[in-house]
């Protein structure tokens, strides 16, 4: 994986604007745990990567939220799995 997301990351928390929305991300790879949080206007690497991945994962979970059965979704190279209250995605696979 290229963007090594169990590395510690430097994110922004605050912003200037009160209206910018914060993040909060946990990612499992091969039984090891890192949780992330961030705030959208973060724009350094890791921040407007992992904001894109979270908007992804957020517009995905709406739309299985929108059809009766839970299945894979592939969409703009990610690959999104929906069971019980995990997502799994997959990036520059």
């Amino acid at each position: 994986m290229f963007a090594n997301y169990l590395a510690e990351k430097d994110l922004e928390t605050t912003c200037e604007s009160k209206d910018s929305l914060n993040y909060y991300l946990k990612v499992y790879i091969n039984g090891a745990k890192r949780e992330y949080r961030w705030s959208a206007c973060d724009q350094s690497p890791d921040g407007v990567e992992l904001t894109k991945i979270a908007e992804y994962i957020i517009q995905q979970s709406e739309n299985e939220k929108k059809q009766s059965e839970k299945h894979e979704v592939t969409f703009q190279g990610y690959v999104l799995q929906a069971k019980d209250d995990i997502l799994l995605i997959g990036v520059r696979l």
